[in-house]
C-alpha cells in the first residue's frame, strides 16, 4: 500500500522551489536591481533548499513507518526507491550539462583543469558533495542532491534509533553543536587554498546541513503527538500563533552570531509546516502550489539550464532602464518567464523520465517481495 499523500506537504515542495528560483533568477542579464533590501531578499531564495531538507526528512520517516509492517525488505526497498527517483533525472542532467558546458576548466570551482574521470564517477556516485571542487562541477546543484543521498545512507538506522520526540529533539540539538562547531573550526583552518571556496563548501556539506534534517525528524514527532494546549485551540488560531512565533525566529537571522540564519529558518519551517498540516491555508495550499511541488525535483535541475537558454535567446532582460522601478519590472519579467518555460520543461521531464524510474522501482520492488523472505528479515530489525 502507498503512503498517504499529503498536500500541504506538496504545496510546500512548490514554495521551495519558486524560492530557489527567486535567488538564480538573479544571478543572470544586466538589469537586476542592486537595492539592498531586494537583494536580502532574493538572496534569502536559497533557503528553500533547506525547506526541501526538512521535508524530505519528515515524509521519509512517514514513508518508513508505512512500509516497515508492510514489506519483508524495508530497507533494501527504500534504497531502490530512493535510487530510481533521483538517479535517473540526475543522470541526464549529468549529459546535459557536459554537453552544455563541455570537458573543460570550472574557473567558479577554484581553476580545476577540467573533468576527469574519478570526478565523474564521484557525481555518479553522489560522492561529489565530499569535495569542494567537484560539488557543483558538472551539475548545477548537485551538491545538495549529494548531501540528500548522504542523508538516505543514515535514514534507516536514525529510524531505528531515533524512535521518539525526545530522542529527535536530541538528535537536532547535537548535530547542530556539531555543526556550529565545526564550521568554527573549519573556517580558521582551511584545507584547501581557495579559502573562499572552502567557506562556500563548509555551508553547503552535509554535516553543517545535517541539523535540518534532523529537525524535520522533529516535526514528523510533533506531528505524531500535537501538544495539548495547541491540539485544543481553533485551527486558525492555532496556525497564527505558529506563524507568528516562526516569524519572531525569523527576525533572528538579523544577529546571526550565535546561530546561523540557515538553522532559524529551518526552525521556522518546522513551525510552519506544523501550522499548514492543522490548517493548509489557501494562499500557500492551493492547486498550483501543489502542481509545482509534485514536479519540483525536475523544475529544481532543470530550471539553471533554462535561464542559460534565456540568455542566449535574449529572454533575460526586457527593460534596460537603470532605475529601481524598471530593474523590478524587468526582474519581475525575467521570473515569470523563467517560471513559465522551466514549467513546461520540467513536466515533460517528470512524465518523461522521472515516472517511468519510479514505476521501473516499483516493479523490481513486487518482485522482491514475491520471494521468499530472508532469514534474517530487515523487517524483524526495525
Amino acid at each position: 500500500m502507498e503512503p498517504k499523500k499529503y498536500a500541504y506537504i506538496d504545496a510546500l515542495r512548490g514554495i521551495a522551489v519558486l524560492a530557489v528560483l527567486l535567488v538564480h533568477c538573479a544571478l543572470v542579464g544586466v538589469n537586476t536591481p542592486t537595492h539592498p533590501v531586494f537583494a536580502a531578499v532574493v538572496q534569502q531564495g536559497a533557503r528553500g533548499v533547506q525547506l526541501f531538507y526538512v521535508l524530505s526528512a519528515l515524509t521519509l520517516y512517514l514513508s518508513m513507518r508505512n512500509r516497515t509492517t508492510q514489506e519483508q525488505r524495508p530497507t533494501l526497498n527504500f534504497f531502490l526507491r530512493r535510487f530510481f527517483r533521483i538517479a535517473p533525472l540526475f543522470y541526464c542532467a549529468m549529459l546535459y550539462f557536459l554537453w552544455q558546458e563541455g570537458w573543460g576548466p570550472r574557473y567558479w570551482l577554484g581553476n580545476q583543469p577540467g573533468i576527469t574521470g574519478t570526478q565523474l564517477l564521484a557525481t555518479a556516485t553522489f560522492t561529489n558533495g565530499w569535495n569542494p571542487r567537484w560539488m557543483n562541477s558538472i551539475v548545477p546543484g548537485g551538491w545538495s542532491i549529494a548531501v540528500e543521498m548522504s542523508f538516505y545512507l543514515l535514514l534507516p538506522l536514525l529510524f531505528v534509533t531515533i524512535t521518539t520526540l525526545r530522542r529527535a529533539v536530541g538528535l537536532a540539538v547535537l548535530t547542530t553543536l556539531v555543526a556550529v562547531g565545526c564550521y568554527a573550526l573549519l573556517s580558521r583552518y582551511p584545507l584547501i587554498p581557495e579559502t573562499d571556496l572552502w567557506h562556500n563548501y563548509l555551508f553547503l556539506s552535509f554535516p553543517i546541513q545535517l541539523p535540518v534534517f534532523a529537525m524535520g525528524i522533529v516535526l514528523y514527532f510533533l506531528l505524531r503527538a500535537a501538544p495539548p494546549a495547541l491540539a485544543a485551540a481553533p485551527d486558525p488560531a492555532r496556525a497564527g500563533l505558529l506563524l507568528l512565533t516562526g516569524g519572531l525566529l525569523l527576525a533572528r537571522f538579523t544577529l546571526d552570531t550565535l546561530v546561523p540564519n540557515y538553522l532559524c529558518f529551518g526552525a521556522v519551517f518546522v513551525l510552519l509546516t506544523y501550522a499548514l498540516a492543522q490548517h493548509p491555508v489557501r494562499g500557500l495550499v492551493n492547486p498550483f502550489t501543489e502542481y509545482v511541488g509534485k514536479i519540483s525535483y525536475s523544475m529544481y535541475l532543470t530550471h539553471l539550464a533554462v535561464l542559460r537558454l534565456m540568455e542566449q535567446f535574449g529572454l533575460a532582460d526586457f527593460i534596460l532602464a537603470p532605475e529601481l522601478a524598471p530593474g523590478l519590472a524587468n526582474y519581475a519579467l525575467r521570473y515569470l518567464t523563467l517560471l513559465g518555460l522551466d514549467l513546461a520543461v520540467a513536466t515533460l521531464t517528470y512524465h518523461l523520465i522521472e515516472q517511468p524510474g519510479m514505476a521501473l522501482s516499483r516493479r523490481l520492488i513486487k518482485r522482491l517481495e514475491k520471494m521468499p523472505a530472508p532469514v534474517a528479515s530487515v523487517r524483524a530489525a526495525v
